[in-house]
Parts: C-alpha cells; sequence; structure tokens
C-alpha cells in the first residue's frame, strides 16, 4: 500500500507505536481485531529530494548472515568478515 501510494504522489509514514485500546475505540474496531501497525498519508507540502542509494552487494548477504559474495573487498563493506 505505501509503495502504491508513493507511486501516486502521496507521502506515508509507518506507525507501530500507539495505545492500540484507544485505536480501537476511535475508529470503532470490535475487540477481537489486532491493531498491529498504523500507515499515515496525505500529499507533502513539497517533493522530497531524491536520496542515493547503495549498491545491493552493500546491504545484501548471501547465504547468511555476513556471507558475502566473491570477491567483494572487507574494506568496500566497510566492517570485518
Amino acid at each position: 500500500m505505501s509503495l502504491a501510494a508513493i507511486e501516486e504522489g502521496l507521502g506515508t509514514c509507518w506507525i507501530g507505536e500507539f495505545k492500540e485500546d484507544k485505536v480501537k475505540e476511535i475508529l470503532n474496531i470490535p475487540e477481537n481485531i489486532r491493531v498491529i501497525v498504523m500507515l499515515a498519508l496525505g500529499y507533502p507540502a513539497k517533493a522530497p529530494a531524491a536520496r542515493l542509494r547503495k549498491k545491493l552487494v552493500e546491504i545484501v548477504a548471501y547465504g547468511g548472515w555476513r556471507s558475502w559474495p566473491p570477491g567483494v573487498p572487507v574494506s568496500f563493506l566497510g566492517g570485518s568478515v
């Protein structure tokens, strides 16, 4: 939903910390339903600047935690393996 909203020019914000009982009361949500997360949507006052993206090799582990593809120098990854 968030990605579709962004494609339509809307701004989004996930809200994961809230008083569930109060939200259920305000929105008339039945007691047997859990509210896990909320998503705020709206048109931003101005378009946000484009952010630089990291290369996949910088953020993806292959085959497990800290298991980097062959040939990628540790210094490039910013840590030790």
